[in-house]
């Protein structure tokens, strides 16, 4: 072989192991392919009196965890759209990095942001659509060991009375 097709076929190379790198780090984000059903779960909520989604980033054993108040599993997060998300961990010694393809946040393209046990809680308010759901990649560090996880935010519609027929009614006075 020529040494100018051995250069040429050795920086192909390079290249798309690079590009599978680049590609895999954010392979667990994007839109949802499959979207969990919510139920009656919802994490903090927007509007007047807006309370924010904490979400706790952890580790047990060699696996990343991610809690929220009313969480749905495999730390899914239901919120309404506008509600404010802020991702933490509280574990000594430790750092989490959250990683979205598509932003939910309504800013750049592409959103990442890292944090450790002593910051403040870090993300924003949701402005997304109801029925949007976007996947993220987290990741967290302690002493030494890293894991890792694919969860998502699930954006589901205002309120969880749907119809005047299951609002309370006044009572009739006699």
């Amino acid at each position: 072989m020529k040494p100018g097709r051995l250069v040429c076929a050795k920086a192909g190379s390079t290249l798309l192991a690079l590009a599978v790198l680049v590609s895999s780090a954010v392979a667990g984000s994007g839109p949802c392919t499959t979207t969990p059903d919510c139920g009656h779960h919802r994490c903090g909520r927007s509007g007047h009196h807006a309370v924010a989604c904490y979400v706790r980033i952890s580790e047990e054993g060699s696996v990343a965890t991610v809690t929220a108040q009313d969480s749905i599993g495999n730390g899914d997060v239901c919120v309404t759209p506008g509600t404010k998300i802020e991702w933490f961990t509280s574990d000594p010694s430790s750092n989490f990095t959250v990683t979205f393809a598509q932003n939910p946040f309504g800013h750049p393209p592409a959103a990442s942001f890292s944090g450790t046990d002593g910051d403040a809680p870090q993300g924003g308010k949701v402005h997304l659509p109801a029925n949007a759901c976007y996947q993220y990649s987290v990741t967290h560090s302690a002493n030494g060991s890293n894991a890792s996880l694919d969860p998502k935010v699930i954006v589901k519609g205002g309120s969880l009375v749907t119809s005047d027929a299951a609002k309370p009614k006044p009572m009739a006075s006699k």
